[in-house]
């Protein structure tokens, strides 16, 4: 599994602008919540040059290297699992982002 998606979810818009990137989270503007991110608008984050597409490769080539711990024996729960699956394909719609 890849981080990457674990990095990305915390920025709702990630795109390239003139000769950099723009990144944005506007949960990081909730300054009762992250006074220092609203303070310091670390939630609207321009990077110009672009520091960040040379590096996206080489990072996920690590996080895939990573090796996935082994789980203990007899720690799958079935049942869990199975209304785990449910809720992030059903009512939580998980899947679709």
């Amino acid at each position: 599994m890849s981080l990457l998606p674990t990095i990305m979810h915390s920025l709702e818009d990630l795109h390239p602008s003139q000769g950099g990137w723009y990144a944005y989270s506007q949960r990081l503007d909730d300054a009762d919540q992250f006074p220092l991110a609203a303070k310091n608008h670390f939630g609207h984050v321009r990077t110009e040059p672009d520091r960040i597409t040379k590096k996206l490769a080489p990072l996920h080539f690590y996080q895939l290297a990573l090796a996935a711990p082994k789980p203990p024996d007899g720690s799958f729960d079935k049942a869990a699992a199975k209304r785990g699956d449910e809720l992030f394909s059903g009512k939580a719609k998980c899947s679709a982002c």
